[in-house]
Formats: structure tokens, sequence, C-alpha cells
């Protein structure tokens, strides 16, 4: 009868569907493995469990271990006891979906060296939402973090030294808005850190000493420097004398800041 016709056929079909279906499957794997071995970056394949499968080469260099030392072992294995806390916490949210997707914290090298890594996660999930794998991507930013601390501890000081001085000081923009100001400024005119910050630097100055300072301003902008005198008015209206030296900064390009 044609029935067996009809079966043969959607037999036919379903057999080619499949087998297009396990090319397609079969690329994208081979496009992953591509990805994983070639990336400038770190990467990290870990199984629903959060073991090792497989890292790449980048991955290797940077941990100084090799495939069959992870192969299997937890995360654990990467992370010192300082830090395991914190990311326990970001691997659970990894894998129940809730987030935790980029993290920093501290790794350990096979050779027992701190760095500190900045980490990025991706979980691949199937048809019912679990979780079938886990892709991290993640590259050493030790010497960028060491130089974020040196410029926290450089302004520090100089903030402390500006505090130090016994004259005003103040940075303002080519349009007078405050920047950076020192301790002094605040204790000799009355205004806090919050008035001064919205304030504009020529409101400190009232009648003909605005005038002065507004054409050393100029001065300032188009020669470099400037030196001239002009009484500063408190908060509270008093007039304080002051001689005021003035420069011109600019950037890396010679434009002024």
């Amino acid at each position: 009868g044609s029935s067996q016709y009809t079966v043969l056929a959607n037999r036919i079909r379903n057999a080619v569907d499949n087998y297009r279906a396990r090319i397609e499957l079969a690329e994208r794997e081979e496009r992953l493995t591509l990805f994983f071995e070639q990336s400038p970056l770190c990467v990290i394949e870990w199984d629903e469990q959060f073991n090792l499968v497989r890292l790449n080469d980048a991955a290797a260099d940077t941990l100084g271990y090799t495939q069959a030392d992870l192969l299997g072992q937890s995360w654990e294995q990467i992370v010192p006891e300082s830090d395991r806390d914190t990311v326990a916490d970001v691997v659970a949210d990894v894998l129940n979906n809730r987030g935790g997707y980029r993290s920093v914290n501290k790794n350990i090298r096979k050779d027992g060296d701190r760095i500190i890594c900045e980490w990025h996660n991706r979980v691949v999930t199937d048809e019912d939402g679990d979780v079938v794998a886990v892709f991290s991507q993640f590259q050493d930013i030790t010497e960028q973090k060491r130089r974020e601390q040196e410029l926290r501890e450089e302004q520090t000081l100089i903030d402390r030294s500006l505090d130090a001085l016994g004259d005003i000081f103040y940075f303002v923009d080519t349009d007078g808005g405050f920047r950076r100001w020192n301790s002094t400024l605040v204790e000799l005119t009355g205004y806090s850190d919050e008035e001064i910050e919205s304030m504009n630097a020529l409101e400190f100055f009232e009648g003909e000493h605005r005038e002065v300072i507004s054409h050393s301003i100029r001065e300032i902008l188009a020669h470099g420097s400037d030196v001239t005198e002009a009484e500063i008015t408190t908060a509270d209206g008093r007039q304080v004398p002051h001689e005021f030296r003035g420069v011109r900064m600019t950037d890396d390009d010679g434009a002024t800041t």
C-alpha cells in the first residue's frame, strides 16, 4: 500500500535532518576548538561541577600548569585560601545562572606565585536550562593593579603635600570650574568642599578684584603664567589680600587642561 512509502519518506527525511544536524554540530565544535586554541586570552572549559575539562596554551602559560596537571581538578586548585570564599560565591552564581559572570580575584600559579586575574565566565546550558559547560576567559592584571596602587599612593602623597601648604592652592579648568584644591582654601574662605566643587573661581572675587583676576587668567592662557594681587572674599564677607601665581597646565599634546 501507499502508506509504506509515506513511512519510508519520513524515515529518509529524518535521516537527512539528523545528518545535517550532526554536520552542523561538528562544524560548531570545530569553530569552538579553533577559538579555544587560538584565543590570545587565557581560556578554561569547566564541566557542570566546575572541574577543569581543558585549558588553552595562554592559560597554561599564565598559570604554569599543563592540562594534565589540572584535568578533572576543582577551581580551588588555582585559587588561594584567602580568596576561596569569594570565588565560591561566584561559582555558585554562575552554576545557578544568577550572574557572577565577571570577577577579579587572586590566583596561585604552580610555582606558588600569587597573581591577580580578571575573569569573564560564560555558561552553556541545554534545552532544559541545565548547565553542561562553563567557559572562562581571563587575563593576568597583576601589573595593572600594582600600577593602580602606586598611583593611589602617589595621589595620597600629593594631596597631603598640598594640604600641608600654608598658602591656598587650586586647579581650575579653562572655564574657571574647580578641579582640585587644598584644605587651606576651605579654611581661608569658609566654604565647604561641596560648595567649592560647584563654584567658579571668579566667585571668590568682587568688583575690581574680579576684573584683575579675569585679566590674569587671560594672561595665563595666552602666555603660560602670571602674577597678580587681589582680595579674596570669604563666605562671611571678609576680604583677604593675596598674591596669586598662576600657571597654565597642558596635556601631552600641548592642549590647555
